[in-house]
């Protein structure tokens, strides 16, 4: 389930651009100060001598009989002078040293008003003592003297929480860099970053708080984004894949508890790959916002509707979910979506839509959450298969599916057997030279009737009919022969990224295997590139993780590819032995759409390069995109900016000129 943010957090390092703790600076030494204690100790002593010779003239008047007087009147005027001359210096002195002061206290008042965080003193029962102008504005006040009389108390959305404040403060004496969240005067969120000091209480003044703050709302807001996309789907806000199985493994533990039944639907859009290629990805997008918003409006509170591929939703019914009411529930979702749906941004395309729903049944069609979703799968193929329109219920006949596969399987072993599949390469090119750094090396199905075919559309039937793994070892053996021949060629230095299935990275043995590769073609480890898909990276996160590790100690590199499309925590990056982020084409393809699209991108980037990860963007189209990640520090883009994949000898010919494959244009 999704974590819950707590409502202030422990301090932790982070580097912080937060000004430190106003604290008092020496004003400028004048070069006269060094002059104050010799005439504050001549001045008293010229007095001293004077009233010394008058006291010993009054007690032995015969003593200075002998003394001429003009010698005395002499003395006592050289005596006066001094002192004249002593206290004189000395008044000079004490008025620059006053308006050295003044001067030092005016700049430091300037800065205290006009620095942009928040900085105050307050007693500990809450009443400010000082707070400058950035801070009444963070928190919503129209002037300092307003904020000045209200109770900081007001500042919190539960007192608890203050009060549990001052008790760590007291305790810890300071704490620097503490996330809390404050409330503003019209009631809104105000996350704050702040650094605050504790002064006990000392020459009669009370215990007193002093702090700096800066706003970090915008900044929580976009962490908050991400970890939505971590469990939820980006498009239509409902539960993605991984929510959905982890709830499915919920109720099939209670259902065996309490003896029940448990339903999975999965329903399908008919035809909607026609509807894209025929209206665009725009109105098809549309289309799975409106479906999703009428089958939310169907599901009981309890039960769980996802969003699980691309046109593809699931339904969880649970409270011992029977077949009769499961086959109702498919058909209201049937009739919801029945009338007609209005797309585009005038209404201009009227819709009908159909859909296709497979059930299965806890327990009779499966006992956990994998068998229970592939018979579902077969129930929603035999639905379509029936001309759509309908639902089917999971029965033993359906394994006549089982053959349809076996079918596709003999094509694809076919194809790997005939050579059928090739490698394209795309390049990976770096923000601060425009030079290319680097490869990925994509598999294409070049079939004799179809042509060239998409990965898109065999990849998913290679990893469900483990074909993936023979594929997945001629496409790095090939792509390693090819990082070879550039080498020594005429593109030395450059790596090769190469995506392996999660498979792969749970296959004890691919470290060996890739040891071996680099060993017989005499290919440094570092030139070699990883990919794991952040969905794949969060099954059997231990195994993966070992594997991982395996490979770094190699000298490999490992990227997470397509990061914000799967469930993987901020938690787990932590963990994972990786050296790149790969952003997700979705996510740079948001950056034209507005501010929202470029906050997520840019906590993405501040959050890879916290963690010391290089980052790639990928699917990099226009200007607009290539300006901004440049602006926000990202160090490596690819997409059609640059290049599209290109056969090796094409690649190498564009690649080998030296020349930087994108400028850009304008400022």
């Amino acid at each position: 389930m999704k974590p819950t943010a707590d409502r202030w957090r422990a301090p932790r390092a982070r580097s912080s651009a937060l000004l430190p703790l106003p604290q008092p600076v020496p004003p400028p030494r004048p070069s006269g100060r060094r002059l104050v204690p010799i005439l504050l100790c001549l001045v008293p002593a010229v007095l001293a001598g004077l009233a010394a010779a008058l006291a010993m003239a009054a007690l032995e008047p015969g003593r200075f009989a002998r003394v001429p007087r003009p010698a005395l009147a002499a003395a006592a005027t050289l005596l006066l002078a001094a002192a004249a001359y002593a206290a004189g210096r000395l008044a000079g002195v004490l008025r620059r040293e006053r308006a050295a002061l003044a001067e030092w206290q005016r700049r430091y008042a300037q800065v205290f008003e006009q620095t942009p965080a928040g900085i105050y003193r307050a007693t500990a029962d809450g009443r400010f003592r000082e707070c400058n102008p950035a801070l009444a504005c963070l928190l919503g006040y129209g002037e300092v003297a307003e904020l000045m009389r209200d109770d900081a108390a007001n500042l919190y959305f539960d007192p608890a929480e203050r009060e549990l404040f001052i008790t760590r403060l007291r305790a810890a004496g300071r704490i620097d860099n503490l996330e809390f969240r404050l409330r503003r005067k019209d009631g809104s969120a105000l996350w704050i970053l702040e650094n605050v000091v504790w002064r006990p209480a000392h020459d009669g003044e009370p215990d007193l708080i002093e702090g700096t703050l800066v706003d970090i709302t915008d900044r929580k807001m976009a962490e908050s984004q991400i970890a939505h996309q971590t469990y939820h789907d980006a498009l239509t806000g409902l539960a993605n894949r991984a929510l959905f199985c982890d709830r499915l493994a919920q109720c099939l533990a209670k259902a065996r508890r309490t003896d029940t039944g448990v339903a999975v639907l999965m329903l399908d859009l008919d035809r909607f790959k026609a509807v894209k290629e025929t209206l665009g990805y725009g109105p098809g997008d549309e289309l799975l916002r409106g479906v999703a918003e009428r089958l939310r409006a169907m599901v009981r509170e309890g039960d769980t509707l996802a969003r699980v591929g691309g046109d593809e939703f699931g339904v969880l019914l649970q409270y011992n979910a029977r077949a009769a009411e499961a086959a109702k529930v498919a058909q209201t979702a049937l009739q919801r979506l029945a009338e007609p749906f209005r797309l585009g941004a005038a209404g201009e395309h009227w819709l009908d839509v159909t859909a296709s729903i497979g059930i299965s049944l806890f327990p009779s069609d499966g006992g956990d959450v994998e068998s229970l979703l592939r018979s579902a799968e077969l129930a929603l193929l035999r639905a379509k298969e029936l001309g759509g329109h309908g639902y089917q219920l999971c029965t033993p006949a359906m394994n006549v599916r089982a053959v349809t596969r076996l079918a596709l399987e003999s094509e694809l072993r076919r194809a790997i057997e005939r050579g059928e599949l090739e490698l394209l390469y795309q390049p990976v090119v770096s923000f601060a030279s425009g030079q290319t750094v680097g490869m990925e090396a994509l598999v294409r199905w070049r079939h004799p009737q179809r042509g060239l075919v998409p990965p898109a559309q065999f990849i998913p039937l290679a990893e469900e009919l483990r074909l993936v793994i023979p594929i997945g070892e001629r496409v790095l053996a090939a792509a390693c022969r090819q990082l070879k021949q550039w080498h020594l060629g005429g593109l030395p230095g450059i790596r090769i990224a190469v995506n392996l299935s999660l498979r792969h990275f749970q296959d004890t043995g691919l470290p060996r295997a890739v040891a071996a590769l680099l060993r017989e073609l005499d290919l440094e480890p570092g030139y070699l590139d990883l990919e794991i898909t952040e969905s794949a990276a969060m099954q059997n996160v231990e195994q993966t993780v070992e594997t991982l590790a395996a490979l770094r100690r190699l000298g490999v590199r490992i990227s997470m590819d397509d990061f914000g499309t799967g469930q993987a925590s901020l938690a787990h990056l932590k963990t994972l032995p990786i050296d790149c982020l790969k952003i997700d084409r979705d996510f740079v393809r948001d950056i034209d759409t507005g501010p929202t699209g470029e906050a997520i991108v840019k906590a993405i980037i501040e959050l890879a390069h916290g963690l010391g990860l290089t980052v790639v963007a990928e699917g990099v189209e226009t200007e607009q995109q290539f300006r901004f990640l440049a602006k926000q520090g990202c160090d490596e883009y690819q997409g059609y900016l640059a290049s599209k994949p290109l056969p090796a000898a094409e690649i190498e010919q564009q690649v080998g000129s030296g020349l930087p494959l994108h400028k850009a244009v304008g400022p």
